[in-house]
């Protein structure tokens, strides 16, 4: 199978995303957000430093609370809506909790967006959370779970 101009752009953008900014674009939902800034890239003319242009256009893209995730095996952002969400906070289960028995050493991942992820100006908004779980050896067979479409409280910039 030969590879598409495409596929070597997706590559780069991982390889940029993964050194610089711990993100993984293989995966987990990143191919819209991959496919978006390809686009954008044609637009611009297909720059000849490709990686110096896909730093400069990763750099804001994967945005955190406080601190940036500190992975336990190979990174996964988590995406909504072909954007990167942003990382609110991990926390790690230490103990079991009686009488329901938590995985112990599974690492929970916290992040949220704005639904829709870009709003128009004005426009109000919900929020969106989701999970991400690696157990203690790093597993990348995690799944995310979308926890709020429960919360019918709308937002506005205004």
């Amino acid at each position: 199978m030969e590879r598409s101009e495409f596929d070597y752009f997706r590559g780069d953008a991982n390889n940029v995303a993964m050194k610089k900014y711990f993100a993984y674009l293989l995966g987990n939902g990143a191919e819209p957000f991959v496919r978006k800034i390809y686009s954008e890239y044609q637009q611009e003319g297909s720059p000849i430093d490709r990686k110096k242009w896909l730093d400069e256009r990763l750099k804001n893209a994967f945005k955190y609370l406080n601190t940036p995730p500190e992975w336990i095996g190979e990174p996964n952002w988590v995406f909504f809506k072909g954007e990167p969400m942003v990382f609110l906070h991990q926390f790690k289960i230490m103990t079991p909790h009686k009488p329901v028995v938590f995985p112990l050493g599974d690492t929970i991942f916290v992040f949220g967006s704005k639904n829709p992820p870009i709003p128009r100006s004005s426009e109000s908004y919900q929020v969106v959370y989701k999970l991400l779980i690696q157990d203690d050896e790093g597993c990348n067979e995690c799944f995310t779970q979308n926890i709020v479409g429960y919360f019918d409280k709308q937002f506005s910039e205004e």
